[in-house]
């Protein structure tokens, strides 16, 4: 009875203690993950000032080039922002008062709705699972049937597409990209297609109903090709991008891929009055109805509504 006991005893211990290492295994690899995303963007400042010096579109040419072509803006208010909410995508759903956030970085992704006239959130999703880090998202409108929020993920080359308004997930499915990464997405509804950003001077064209690539185009200014575009959405018939780590805007024409304009918003959150816990740029939203352009950055306290003047 005695040997039953001691083995029933480390049978008992064994299972617990493998149970432990398992935990500890799950929490190791979940913290290395969070740290890994965290890095990413601490050390992002550091890597797009080394990339600046660089930078093609900064070359003169470029420079002349886009100096026939700034745009201005004009700043018509502010809304408070959570500076929890590492903004990887805005998008405004028309007619509901709505504006769609879906977040990042390992651990702390999620999506979100935010009232259009306070920014208060009405609305958040639980956080994703830990082994994703969000990124961008876009609203397929499907007149006549059901609409959807498609929402991309960094480097696990996964989208969770989810139906309107109740955000049940409806489909997964993995993708490939340029850089194998997903960073933007917007929708098009004069081709019914979904526009994709990647970090890379690409951008992947999808079939809004089967999410295959139809085609793709590269993003140049002057000849030159302008990488890292991020966040992304549409405008007019052509596409608005935030350039990551730099606060300006590009106004681009989807058939060519040539640079429009370029509106600096430099002066719209000084990096000077910056702490150094505010991440960059990033999170375009065009309320369609209203011809105005919000505006905010990860990591930041506001969320602001411009109105874009084109160049003269």
């Amino acid at each position: 009875a005695a040997v039953a006991t001691v083995a029933t005893a480390v049978g008992s211990w064994s299972s617990a203690d493998a149970g432990m290492m398992a935990d500890k295994r799950e929490q190791s690899e979940h913290e290395r993950k969070l740290a890994e995303g965290q890095k990413f963007a601490a050390d992002a400042f550091m890597k797009a000032a080394a990339d600046e010096r660089r930078r093609a579109m900064f070359g003169m040419e470029a420079k002349k080039a886009a100096q026939q072509s700034v745009g201005s803006y004009e700043l018509l208010r502010t809304m408070d922002h959570d500076t929890s909410s590492f903004t990887q995508g805005l998008e405004i759903d028309p007619g509901s008062g709505v504006i769609y956030e879906g977040t990042g970085l390992y651990g702390q992704s999620r999506l979100r709705k935010l009232d259009l006239k306070t920014g208060q959130p009405v609305w958040t999703s639980e956080y994703m699972d830990k082994k994703y880090f969000g990124e961008g998202i876009t609203i397929i409108h499907q007149p006549g049937g059901q609409d959807k929020l498609l929402q991309l993920t960094w480097r696990e080359r996964t989208a969770f597409v989810y139906s309107l308004p109740d955000m049940k997930l409806i489909k997964t499915f993995e993708y490939t990209t340029e850089t194998n990464q997903g960073w933007g997405a917007a929708y098009n509804a004069a081709t019914n297609q979904i526009v994709i950003s990647d970090g890379s001077a690409w951008l992947m064209f999808w079939d809004a109903e089967s999410f295959e690539e139809v085609r793709r185009v590269r993003v140049h200014l002057a000849k030159k090709p302008i990488k890292h575009l991020n966040e992304i959405d549409m405008y007019k018939g052509d596409l608005l991008a935030n350039v990551w780590f730099q606060d300006r805007i590009l106004r681009i024409d989807l058939e060519s891929g040539n640079v429009k304009e370029v509106y600096e918003f430099s002066g719209l959150w000084p990096k000077d009055d910056r702490p150094k816990e505010a991440d960059c740029f990033n999170g375009i939203a065009v309320d369609h109805e209203r011809d105005t352009v919000y505006l905010t950055g990860k990591l930041w306290p506001k969320v602001y509504e411009v109105r874009l003047i084109a160049p003269p």
